[in-house]
């Protein structure tokens, strides 16, 4: 974790002496990180707020009547899944498997190709800007996506895009939410509607952006890197890559490191869409 704002620098070299760095893997990006700390800093202060709208509880009873809500209480608790993704994706909406459903704006299902496209796209869980609209990648780490898959030849609406967890997890920081990790209960919790959404799918491949993602989806428990390029597969045995979220290409304060790792990106998305074309 690094929070620029809160970033001082002697305290942190007292607790971690200099001398103990070059034992860390990831010290080599704290010189990165304090120079860019101010100015990421001001970023997030000048930066617009988001307030959440009210949940959407309220909304959805109005879509569905308390018969069907009712009917579909039952798939909230991981009974018998429903017949289509349409029907998938309405039941998500009265989940109250795990508690993240309290503090979030509604459940966001996948959406894109829904009849066996070539690839699946499954990343870690909605941000603050699909919590509000309601649709997947859709804030940075989903104009990042759309840029790769371009660049990778991908159209956008011929795959299916969806994360592991389907509310956003976040904690309050003055007016704005910032994004928490989920837990492995909470994944675990999620994973049952990721499996029905892949068998009702069924993409020729499936990516795993991101390491809750691969969490989620295989037994791997491992770092990204180990399987990132290999061709592994779902608990349930379907053919599944494993690359970055596009998120982390947002994290990277170092522009040239920034662009080398989206060509990494691409050169996944890639392999991928020529993997899933053999299969």
């Amino acid at each position: 974790m690094f929070n620029p704002a809160r970033l001082k620098v002697q305290a942190m070299k007292r607790e971690m002496p200099k001398h103990y760095w070059k034992n860390l893997p990831e010290a080599q990006d704290i010189n990165t990180l304090i120079r860019a700390a101010s100015t990421r800093t001001e970023d997030m202060v000048e930066a617009e707020p988001t307030n959440p709208r009210k949940r959407a509880g309220a909304a959805h009873a109005k879509i569905a009547p308390k018969d069907l809500l009712g009917r579909l209480a039952p798939v909230a608790q991981h009974a018998e899944a429903p017949p289509s993704i349409d029907d998938l994706n309405r039941a998500l909406q009265a989940c109250r498997v795990c508690p993240l459903w309290k503090d979030a704006t509604q459940a966001v299902p996948g959406e894109g190709a829904s009849h066996q496209p070539l690839l699946a796209l499954v990343g870690e869980q909605p941000g603050d800007q699909e919590d509000l609209a309601g649709h997947p990648f859709v804030g940075p780490a989903g104009k990042v996506l759309d840029r790769a898959l371009e660049a990778a030849g991908i159209d956008r609406t011929e795959v299916f895009v969806t994360n592991a967890v389907k509310h956003f997890k976040h904690e309050p920081r003055g007016k704005r939410r910032l994004h928490k990790r989920p837990n492995a209960s909470e994944i675990e919790a999620c994973r049952w509607w990721v499996k029905h959404e892949l068998d009702l799918v069924q993409p020729k491949l499936v990516v795993a952006l991101g390491a809750t993602a691969v969490q989620a989806l295989s037994h791997h428990k491992g770092a990204l890197g180990a399987v990132r390029g290999a061709t592994i597969a779902t608990r349930e045995g379907a053919p599944l890559r494993a690359t970055i979220h596009p998120s982390y290409l947002l994290r990277l304060p170092d522009e040239d490191a920034k662009e080398a790792e989206f060509e990494r990106f691409v050169a996944d998305l890639k392999a991928a869409k020529a993997e899933a074309a053999k299969l």
